[in-house]
């Protein structure tokens, strides 16, 4: 959650370094050195820009934004070390990090559930489209698919 945000954020990046802000504990990451990460910065497979387009499409009413910086905390760890394991197989760094408002509010979870279900549909479909080479990548609004 990334608090004082009323909007939703994709993360592009994590970067290794610069950490400066204690935990719970009062611990501060000196680095989020991962086995095999040799560069500082690891980006995302996913086609970022266009999954972000496609997902504004089927969640008009939601601010959702990229950002190429995850606020070198905790999530930017977490993305971090999680870009650097699944980066170590070949074509499998289709890792996306969302922050999303801290929000309890009833309308609030409500439009999280769309705007998580919407851009989780749309993963997929970017996945496929990028694994299979299908080059027409449309997608439906997000307010008619229920699981």
């Amino acid at each position: 959650m990334a608090a004082g945000r009323d909007y939703y954020t994709l993360e592009r990046t994590a970067c290794r370094t610069g950490y400066k802000r204690a935990d719970v504990d009062g611990k501060i990451i000196k680095e989020a050195g991962a086995e095999g990460a040799a560069s500082d910065w690891l980006s995302t497979a996913v086609d970022v820009e266009q999954v972000c387009a496609d997902w504004r499409d089927g969640v008009p009413d939601a601010d959702l934004r990229i950002s190429s910086n995850a606020g070198r905390y905790l999530c930017e760890f977490i993305y971090y070390r999680s870009l650097a394991h699944f980066s170590a197989s070949p074509g499998s760094s289709d890792v996306v990090f969302l922050h999303v408002p801290a929000s309890v509010a009833t309308a609030d979870i409500q439009l999280g559930r769309k705007v998580v279900l919407s851009l989780v549909r749309i993963l997929v479909k970017d996945r496929i489209r990028r694994t299979v080479g299908h080059d027409e990548y449309k997608v439906e609004a997000a307010g008619s698919w229920e699981p």
